[in-house]
Formats: C-alpha cells, structure tokens, sequence
C-alpha cells in the first residue's frame, strides 16, 4: 500500500493523480495563453498610445525657437505701447484745438451774423432817409 495507510486511505491512484496534475497544467496553460493575448492587446494599445504622443510631441513649438519669438514679440509690444500714449495724446491734443476752433467759429458765426444784420439795418435807414 505505498504511501497509504489503513486508517487514512486518499482515494488518489497514480493514474488519477497523473490525470489531476495534466489537468491543471492544461487549464494554467490556457490561462497563460490568455494572459498572453491580453497583455499583447494592451502592450498595443500603449504602443500606439506612444505613437500619438510622438506624433502630438513632434507638432509643439519647441521652447529654445518660442523663447526668442515671444521675446520680441513683447518688445514690439512695447514699441507699440508707446506709440499708442503718444497717438493718444496727440488725439486729446487735437480735441483741445477743435473744440478751440469751434468756440472761435461760434464767435466768429455771430459776429459775421451781427455784422449782416447791421449791415441790413443801414440799408434800410439808408433807402428810407433818400
């Protein structure tokens, strides 16, 4: 009785434990194959995930060309802020003048206007006193 005892009998024959070992083998097999297609699917889709990332990557502007470019960008900026102020002082300038000249034209207006409706006035005593 090889390996058993009498009181203790497992039931396990050499064939039987020979068909219990295959078949575990052949389901840890199985579920290898299966764990390899899963990891081959996964190992491809961060393949590609990589592939975009490279593809994206190679798209952005690189910081040693943008660093120069936003430079003088902020320069020229500059440049024009100031040409800005001094439009826009120019500007308040100018509405200063005009709104001179419009008070000159509104005095000159009346002046013209008092000058005609003298001018009318001695016309009329000049024809009445003939």
């Amino acid at each position: 009785m090889s390996g058993e005892t009498e009181r203790d009998i497992s039931g396990w024959t050499v064939d039987t434990l020979k068909e219990h070992i295959e078949s575990r083998l052949q389901s840890m097999e199985q579920a290898i194959q299966v764990a390899t297609r899963e990891m081959d699917r996964r190992l491809g889709e961060l393949n590609q995930l990589r592939k975009e990332v490279t593809d994206d990557r190679s798209e952005l502007v690189q910081k040693q060309a943008y660093e120069p470019a936003q430079k003088e960008l902020y320069k020229q900026l500059g440049d024009h802020s100031g040409k800005l102020l001094t439009l826009a002082s120019d500007v308040a300038g100018n509405a200063n003048d005009l709104a001179a000249m419009k008070n000159s034209l509104t005095w000159l207006t009346r002046l013209i206007a008092g000058a005609l409706i003298l001018g009318i006035i001695a016309l009329i005593f000049q024809r009445i006193g003939r």
